[in-house]
């Protein structure tokens, strides 16, 4: 006859078992990935903005968003210096970098795109480094330069900034961007350009001439701009 404790026993380790493998699946995952994540293999095999690279990527922020991880960019923001009730803002803007500006005072994010980081650096056609972080700012800089820009928030980042759809003239900059080829679609937070990203890859404009690495990658493997 069995005894009646060991029975117990087994029962009870037949739910915490599963149990502990489902709440230590996604560090174990994340302790598998990050390391290819941080010694970049992409860029060894020529695939640095491939869509495994960037699957990879996202696939780690949302782990890491899951654990309570400290970069989450895009939650709302509960400091005055967010001002949430901010809906819109109007007039000249600054460029700050590829996908930032500062209209009237207030920091502003653009929505759905990614640009390369002020320090980044990527390869042209011909495999040579170049600013590219620095050309994006060049180009955001030209489309907005003397002209009112207006900006419709979509959301408020943790750092406060208007993450927002920004018009100058009427035309939607981000897409201008990412059709010109110095900004990506980021799709881990929407997919609204993901067509223009693909005509401008076709056509091998700004970053597609060459090579680079997806900027939230490219932050992942340099700490201190992970702010984004």
């Amino acid at each position: 006859m069995r005894p009646i404790g060991s029975w117990r026993r087994r029962r009870w380790l037949r739910w915490i078992v599963p149990l502990v493998i489902v709440v230590a699946a996604p560090s174990f995952i994340a302790g598998l990935f990050l390391p290819f994540a941080a010694d970049a293999p992409w860029k060894a095999l020529g695939l640095e903005h491939s869509a495994i690279a960037r699957g990879v990527s996202s696939i780690l922020d949302r782990i890491r968003d899951a654990g309570g991880g400290s970069w989450q960019p895009w939650r709302h923001s509960r400091s005055p210096g967010g001002r949430r009730g901010l809906s819109a803002v109007r007039g000249r803007a600054r460029v700050v970098d590829g996908d930032s500006l500062r209209i009237a005072g207030v920091n502003v994010r653009l929505h759905g795109i990614d640009a390369p980081e002020l320090h980044q650096t990527c390869k042209d056609e011909r495999g040579r480094n170049y600013a590219c972080g620095r050309e994006a700012k060049s180009h955001l800089q030209r489309l907005v330069a003397g002209r009112t820009v207006s900006c419709r928030r979509v959301t408020t980042d943790r750092y406060g900034r208007m993450v927002a759809l920004c018009m100058v003239d009427g035309e939607d900059i981000g897409r201008r961007m990412v059709r010109d080829g110095w900004a990506i679609a980021f799709v881990r937070y929407s997919r609204h350009y993901v067509g223009d990203e693909r005509v401008a890859r076709r056509a091998r404009r700004g970053l597609w001439r060459g090579r680079f690495i997806p900027p939230s990658l490219w932050r992942r493997m340099h700490r201190r701009y992970r702010h984004r």
